[in-house]
């Protein structure tokens, strides 16, 4: 767990090519995009002096900060710099879920004010839903028909994946499966399946779900702290 007061700086050291990104010629796919990475190994020697006596600054990215509560536990999971797969193991069995967009925190179940204002909630059957930060827009959330976001921007972006919309559902309801978590929001949702799994930043961190489990969803991580392109 990193937190906002440790800087992070990525050296990207077999950079990509933009004659080989562009060009028809086969490429070296062993090379790095290097999303995250401030430098390259190119400007390692110009750029690297000017970090390291504060003539460039870093940037501020959020996380997701998620909290699971399950009948006898309560699990914060770590901090998640891209995005969050809320799904089944199973990829051809269906999530069902009851998702619901509230004004506040997600707070230990100690701390949970019973008057929490609900702005709306509904039943959900689909194939799970992705949780993304500005910095994980332009991943797997864009392809599946999400938004790229400003990469300083504060906000989430969550999306259903699949929804099947029930008859009779007002269009309010049917936008609300794709749209943003302000800072001032947090995401519900009451795991209805008998068994799921969140995953972390990819497969990379997985927890288990179980049915009756509430997954509680904010901006509110700590930042990370990152010399990146942008800095």
């Amino acid at each position: 767990f990193i937190d906002d007061s440790i800087p992070i700086l990525g050296v990207n050291s077999d950079p990509s090519r933009l004659e080989e990104i562009f060009g028809d010629e086969k490429k070296d796919e062993r090379r790095s995009r290097g999303a995250l990475c401030g430098i390259t190994a190119t400007n390692v020697h110009a750029t690297l002096p000017q970090i390291l006596y504060g003539d460039i600054s870093p940037g501020l990215r959020s996380r997701i900060q998620c909290l699971v509560r399950s009948t006898y536990t309560e699990t914060r999971l770590p901090p998640s710099l891209n995005d969050l797969l809320i799904t089944q193991p199973i990829p051809a069995a269906v999530s069902r879920f009851r998702l619901a967009l509230c004004k506040g925190k997600a707070k230990p179940s100690f701390n949970i004010n019973d008057d929490e204002d609900e702005l709306f909630s509904f039943n959900v059957w689909s194939s799970g839903m992705w949780i993304a930060t500005p910095s994980g827009s332009s991943a797997a959330i864009f392809n599946a028909g999400g938004f790229k976001m400003d990469i300083r921007s504060r906000n989430l972006q969550y999306m259903v994946r699949e929804h099947m919309i029930e008859e009779g559902m007002t269009h309010h309801l049917k936008s609300a499966g794709h749209s943003i978590i302000r800072p001032d929001e947090m995401l519900k949702l009451r795991w209805n399946s008998q068994n799921g799994a969140v995953y972390v930043d990819g497969q990379h961190f997985k927890h288990n779900l179980e049915l009756g489990d509430e997954i509680r969803v904010d901006s509110h991580a700590p930042y990370l702290k990152i010399f990146d392109q942008r800095s």
